[in-house]
């Protein structure tokens, strides 16, 4: 190893003469084997974001890995534009202060790529989306935009396909909300309306007579007219070459999943993914990492309080 972890912390330092190291736990994380997956537990404040950067200095120092060939994936917009300026700026300092014979100082030298979950996802269904039938000229619903096309939905359905006693706001919110559900649940429509009548069969008496407990078929069958519209509301999302947030982690899910020389691809250009901020709350987000990167050495960071499963 020709840097260790409190080495780099002073070559990377605004100032070295005031270099702080890692803790002892943060450097067992930073100087883990290049082949290792790991799972970190951390909470708020603990020095996630800076341990990941300083992962990324290391094996890049260190030789194991070139910058381009590392992805980081982070929760929203602000936290890639964290973490990705504090990896330039430690790279940078690194190559000034090792000096112009550094391999590290050569000019042109690429970054690691940082990206959004679903920017992420959607890079993938933008450059292989049509192999599952996504239109080049799809474009990502703003709020507005799935508003309206829930809303003519709503409109062109018949009385008895909407639940009768919830005002037509409330109907278009739930029928977003309950698409949603469904992408990130992996789930269509054809299987949620057989479980959600399955549910309603079981509603019967010892002596086989439907029941109605605390009002639960009302609300089963208000659900199943729901998934309705909200399967009516998929494909009219479709029709208007239109997707949301959810649709990118379903739709690249799929693509990995149906289409052998996207995953292959996608594959080959990483060596070392790092999850910042990972939340296990979609199933179609943490099947699509899986499928990915169950090859690859992983570092995933998260807070148990932002994880279910």
């Amino acid at each position: 190893m020709r840097f260790s972890a409190d080495d780099l912390a002073r070559l990377t330092a605004a100032d070295p003469t005031r270099a702080f190291g890692p803790s002892p736990e943060q450097q067992r994380i930073i100087e883990a084997d290049p082949a290792q997956t790991m799972k970190v537990t951390a909470g708020a404040g603990s020095g996630k974001t800076t341990v990941i950067s300083q992962r990324v200095v290391w094996l890049v120092a260190n030789g194991h890995v070139a910058p381009e060939e590392i992805l980081g994936l982070t929760f929203t917009r602000k936290a890639v534009g964290e973490l990705g300026s504090r990896i330039r700026v430690l790279l940078s300092r690194l190559r000034h202060n090792l000096g112009e014979g550094s391999d590290l100082a050569l000019p042109g030298l690429d970054y690691p790529t940082v990206s959004t979950y679903n920017s992420y996802a959607a890079a993938i269904v933008g450059e292989h989306g049509a192999s599952i039938g996504i239109e080049p000229e799809t474009v990502l619903l703003d709020e507005a935009g799935a508003h309206a096309i829930a809303a003519e939905v709503i409109d062109a359905a018949s009385a008895e396909a909407v639940p009768g006693s919830y005002a037509r706001d409330t109907m278009i919110a739930d029928i977003i909300a309950f698409a949603g559900a469904m992408n990130d649940h992996g789930r269509d429509v054809a299987e949620v309306t057989d479980y959600l009548e399955a549910c309603l069969r079981a509603l019967v008496s010892s002596k086989g007579k439907p029941v109605d407990p605390s009002g639960r078929r009302r609300k089963l069958e208000e659900k199943i007219r729901t998934a309705a519209l909200a399967g009516e509301y998929m494909s009219a999302k479709r029709r208007h070459l239109a997707m949301d947030f959810s649709d990118q982690v379903r739709f690249a899910q799929r693509i990995v999943d149906e289409v052998p020389q996207a995953l292959a691809a996608e594959q080959a250009r990483w060596r070392i993914v790092l999850l910042d901020e990972f939340q296990d709350t979609s199933v179609a987000q943490l099947t699509l990492l899986s499928t990915l990167f169950s090859r690859t050495a992983v570092t995933a960071v998260g807070d148990p309080r932002q994880a279910i499963y």
